[in-house]
């Protein structure tokens, strides 16, 4: 690497941040932009994972410039949000990206039980779960977009 030219490689993570339910598994891609005709192996590696959490590389330890990094969690993974940190290095230099992943409980009927379709379901009672699982908060007025539904808003 020349230090005038700048770094050699770039690491991406896409998308920035995923929110799944606990027990559930999501896909990142994962691209390496070369600069300065840049042509050298190099390796992947992942670090931040929660407890109860694994991951894997599509294409095993020696990746080309695009790569699907899958993250599975289990039933004893922690909600919470965890940056995760790609890294790709060779024999002289590494380059990181961060993305969030974020865990929430497994979504389940407001009550205990699903509500009986048709039927009068009032909007508090949608799904708990909270923000990306159950709702989604799109603007600043308070609309909310209810997972299968469309648009809610109670302020009207």
């Amino acid at each position: 690497m020349d230090p005038a030219a700048g770094p050699d490689f770039a690491v991406a993570a896409s998308p920035a941040s995923q929110t799944i339910p606990v027990g559930e598994e999501t896909d990142f891609q994962i691209t390496l932009n070369r600069y300065h005709d840049f042509d050298v192996m190099w390796k992947f590696s992942v670090s931040g994972l929660p407890s109860g959490a694994s991951a894997k590389f599509d294409d095993g330890d020696v990746h080309d410039d695009h790569s699907i990094l899958s993250i599975h969690t289990s039933s004893v993974t922690p909600p919470g949000t965890y940056p995760i940190t790609i890294t790709a290095s060779n024999d002289s230099s590494s380059e990181a990206a961060t993305f969030q992943l974020k865990l929430g409980p497994q979504p389940a009927p407001f009550g205990g039980m699903p509500w009986p379709i048709p039927g009068l379901i009032q909007a508090e009672d949608f799904d708990t779960g909270g923000e990306g699982i159950a709702y989604h908060d799109i603007d600043f007025f308070g609309d909310i977009e209810v997972e299968s539904i469309g648009q809610l808003n109670p302020w009207t």
